[in-house]
């Protein structure tokens, strides 16, 4: 009887429509020997990665469906009476993508089993989009920084690090979309912090258990982005106990130098990372656990031009623990905390001397809590619960907290003391979602995989709150005084509340075509929460700033049409097509400068005779002159799709794809209310005089109204071609590749390797007129060619060889010209994006592992040996191009170099697993 139930449970769990966001599936239908297909075979899945057996049965058309099986390699057996069993082994499930896998069973007399190997599909025949996923076998294998998971999305086609410092950071802009707009979710619920959209969690990186990027094609169970959904499967304990104890080191000695021209070049003086991970079983079957634990310290010298001696120092501490249950047959239950403690030291370099260098300390514990019930055979009831709560402070790394700091407007270069308001944030998203997924194979035509759902986040909050060292902020003209800024401690803030709901039905015409159609219907509310003000030495004041209600309000309906058609009877050969529209994920920036806790900033000029900062220069009072179209509608993106899959060889396959995306109803800012005359500047470069058209604003300022709203003057557009090859882990070699053409048109500032639009201030992007001069032309982060190459090769004697290579062609950028006007000193574009590419980047990173198996089974030492930008390149990621200031950087013409991709840079490893 208990077998009995068990064999029950494990079909109910099996059977279930529609992958998870966080499991994979297999599927396909069995025949015999002449063709015809076979009814009630049994079909299971076992693997390490489930607590279980998965088994279905073959239904009248002889066709099965594995679902939410969580990622890693199967074992799948088909049995049937009077015929031999086969099973096929090496089978990869992945995140999001159901393979197909059909099978021929031949008839025996005999019992008997046929094991099959290395003939696992690689081709979605379902789904009508695509995602690049990064398994647990590549990962471990391949060269990575360890400091974050940053570098491993980074190889994904599409794709485009800001800065081009692979790994350094989380700003992404995925298929021309700004880097504000993607999504990171843990198991599939959306982590992404309130106040930039992306994760402020910078995760144990070996909590990881896969990654998968998906920015094309997502069904109508996605919002919240226009780039890409960046998912991490975590990872769960099993009914083995597993663990491991691990050590990674980098030391001054292991780092060349790409920049000798530098009196003081980047430098690490050591960065080291223990790591120890333990998972098992609580009570077998039932109850298990995973626990990880990583302690880095470091050292280092982000910038140039920072004496070694005055080093940014770091400390981080990141738990991870994760419980699952399966306390009955139907129910499987998991609950997981991680958290990211850190004193982070940052910013010093050419402009910002180590006196003025910056800390971050504080947490960000993130807590997620997911259940789900089987109904019969063909009904699966998700729901998922959690989110993020960050709790930071910013402030000066020398620790004074009093001392004003200051900035020369001649080089921009900051000294004395953190430029930079003291700040503390605070911040918490918490999302509830749930999910009914049910397969119908008896509706109108085919098979329908329905799944329905409920997306809200209720609690969704960033509150900044802080102020100027004694309220000052001094600027100099060269080595003499010349105007202050002084404010008032100041509190800002925004709540983002979501409520969402959505259908998507997966129809499987026949045996050759399926298509996916989704709805979803999505309203935003944002408004300002009170605010209780905090000093610059962050402690609070004893006053309070009043909320404003519902400063905004969206309901959008977002339409997903996608097909995926078999162009041969073996389903090697998938066309796949997709069109949807895609709504702006809101941040709190984008409107927060309303909060009635954003005080006035007063400018006053230096004056000789008295020595003191008292001449009026000009006042602004963001709360007369800053406001929100009380009609404000989201901004939005249409993408359009189409590709071709194609399974050249088991576990070997190709796609190539066309990708257009164009934006509309943007938000951006714009003075509704100042008068602008248009007027001649004369410009002169390289003994070369143009005329510009600039705009000098007549009204006063007072008039003017700066006021976030929909702007049709603006537009954007992407096309892209990609070419993709899959080869995964088998006769001991793995790989991913793919180049990508594109092609990214856009209004922009004249920034170098950036492109965001999410904080919305007084003086954010198209508040100026002259902010649209020269401005449309390729984004500062366009790459017309771009390589991602990933891959390992298993050497004898348990040596292992991984590489990865990072190659784009140069990105564009303008020359800026610094033009005063009555408006202030505006920065215009004088030479479009395009007029100068910075040097192509080709960054090439080498892993050498060796195993020493150490007697028991499981048990082994790894040495490891990891090689950062191996040819030591020195390609710039930050300049200055404003021919306007002084030159005294290093550099050529008007470009002077900030800053150098980082230089080459070893990293040795000891692990012990059992």
């Amino acid at each position: 009887m208990a077998t009995c139930a068990a064999i029950t449970g494990a079909f109910v769990l099996a059977g279930t429509a529609s992958a998870q966001t966080s499991t994979g599936g297999v599927r396909g239908i069995v025949r015999d020997g002449t063709g015809g297909v076979l009814v009630g075979v049994t079909v299971e899945a076992s693997s390490p990665a489930r607590m279980g057996t998965a088994l279905v049965v073959t239904d009248n058309d002889g066709a099965y469906r594995l679902e939410n099986l969580p990622v890693g390699q199967y074992s799948v057996t088909f049995t049937l009476s009077g015929f031999a069993t086969v099973r096929q082994e090496g089978i990869r499930v992945e995140v999001g993508r159901s393979i197909e896998l059909d099978q021929v069973l031949k008839v025996s007399a005999v019992a008997e089993t046929v094991t099959v190997s290395g003939l696992a599909p690689v081709v979605d025949t379902v789904h009508g989009g695509t995602s690049s996923n990064f398994n647990t076998e590549l990962v471990q294998n391949i060269a990575v920084s360890r400091t974050s998971f940053f570098d491993v999305p980074a190889l994904a086609p599409g794709v485009q690090v800001t800065n081009s410092n692979i790994g350094a950071g989380s700003g992404f802009n995925i298929n021309g979309s700004d880097n504000n707009q993607n999504a990171f979710q843990y198991d599939g619920l959306d982590v992404s912090a309130p106040s930039f959209g992306g994760p402020f969690d910078w995760p144990n990186f070996d909590m990881m258990q896969e990654m998968q990027v998906k920015s094309i094609g997502a069904s109508a169970e996605y919002a919240g982005f226009q780039g890409g959904v960046i998912n991490l499967v975590l990872k769960s304990g099993s009914n083995q106990f597993r663990g491991s104890g691990s050590f990674y080191g980098i030391w001054n000695a292991l780092q060349a130098n790409n920049t000798p021209y530098e009196q003081y070049p980047r430098k690490t003086d050591h960065r080291l990372d223990y790591n120890y991970n333990l998972g098992g079983p609580i009570v077998k079957d039932r109850l298990w656990f995973q626990y990880i634990s990583e302690h880095i310290r470091w050292e280092r010298t982000d910038g140039l031009g920072v004496p070694p001696n005055l080093m940014d120092k770091t400390r981080i501490w990141r738990p991870f623990i994760k419980i699952d249950a399966h306390p009955t047959n139907n129910d499987t239950f998991s609950v997981h905390y991680n958290d990211c403690r850190d004193w982070w030291g940052y910013g010093a370099g050419k402009l910002v001397p180590p006196i003025a260098a910056s800390v971050e300390i504080g947490k960000d514990p993130v807590v997620i809590a997911q259940w789900s019930h089987t109904f019969g055979s063909a009904t699966l009831l998700e729901v998922k619960g959690g989110g993020v709560y960050i709790n930071k402070d910013y402030v000066p790394q020398i620790g004074d907290r009093i001392t004003p700091g200051h900035i020369d407007v001649l080089t921009g270069a900051a000294s004395v003391n953190r430029a930079s308001a003291n700040n503390r944030d605070l911040e918490n998203r918490q999302n509830l979602n749930a999910t009914l997924s049910h397969t119908a194979t008896d509706f109108i035509k085919g098979t329908h995989e329905f799944k329905f759902g409920v997306q809200m986040t209720p609690w969704n909050t960033s509150t900044i709150r802080g102020g100027y060292a004694s309220g000052k902020l001094f600027y100099d003209l060269g080595t003499a005084p010349y105007y202050v800024l002084t404010q008032e401690p100041y509190a800002q803030g925004g709540t983002i509340k979501m409520y969402g709901t959505f259908a998507q039905d997966d129809w499987t015409l026949n045996d050759r075509a399926t298509i996916n159609l989704g709805i979803r219907y999505d309203r935003t509310n944002g408004s300002v929460p009170s605010l209780e003000q905090l000093d610059s030495t962050l402690e609070p004041t004893g006053k309070r700033f009043p909320g404003i209600p519902d400063v905004f309000r969206f309901n959008d309906v977002s339409p997903r049409l996608g097909f995926a058609v078999k162009l041969d009877q073996s389903a090697k050969t998938v066309l796949k097509g997709h069109w949807g529209r895609y709504f702006s994920k809101v941040i709190a920036p984008q409107f927060q400068g309303i909060s009635p806790g954003s005080t006035a900033f007063n400018y006053f000029f230096f004056n000789d005779q008295s020595g003191k900062y008292d001449i009026p220069y000009y006042s602004i009072d963001p709360k007369a002159n800053y406001a929100v179209d009380p009609h404000l509608s989201n901004q939005w993106v249409d993408q359009y799709f189409v590709g071709i899959e194609r399974q050249l060889r088991p576990n070997f396959g190709v796609n190539i794809s066309f990708l257009m995306k164009k934006e509309g109803n943007f938000i951006r800012v714009r003075d509704v209310s100042g008068t602008y005359a248009a007027q001649s500047y004369l410009d002169t470069f390289n003994n070369r005089t143009q005329t510009l058209t600039v705009f000098n604003r007549t009204s006063p300022s007072s008039q003017s109204l700066y006021e976030v709203t929909n702007r049709d003057d603006f537009n954007q557009d992407y096309k892209s071609f990609t070419f993709e090859a899959n080869k995964r882990l088998s006769t001991r070699w793995q790989l991913q590749a793919s180049y990508t053409w594109q092609r990214s048109l856009i209004y922009a500032r004249g920034t170098v390797n950036s492109q965001g639009f999410g904080f919305l201030s007084r003086g954010a992007y198209g508040s100026d007129p002259n902010d649209l001069i020269n401005a449309y032309a390729r984004s500062g982060v366009d790459t017309t060619h771009a390589v991602r190459l990933s891959g390992s090769w298993e050497a004898p004697w348990g040596i292992h060889l991984g590489a990865t290579y990072f190659g784009d062609s140069g990105r564009p950028y303008a020359r800026i010209v610094r033009v005063p006007l009555s408006q202030g000193a505006r920065a215009v574009i004088a030479e479009p994006r395009g007029t100068y590419t910075l040097p192509a980047l080709n960054n090439v990173k080498m892993r050498l592992d060796k195993d020493f198996p150490l007697g028991r089974p499981g048990q082994r030492l790894r040495l490891s040996l990891d090689v950062q930008n191996l040819f030591n390149v020195d390609t710039p990621n930050s300049i200055q191009n404003n021919s306007s200031l002084e030159d005294y950087y290093t550099g050529a013409g008007h470009v002077g170099i900030l800053n150098v991709v980082p230089p080459r840079q070893a990293q040795v490893g000891i692990r012990f697993e059992f």
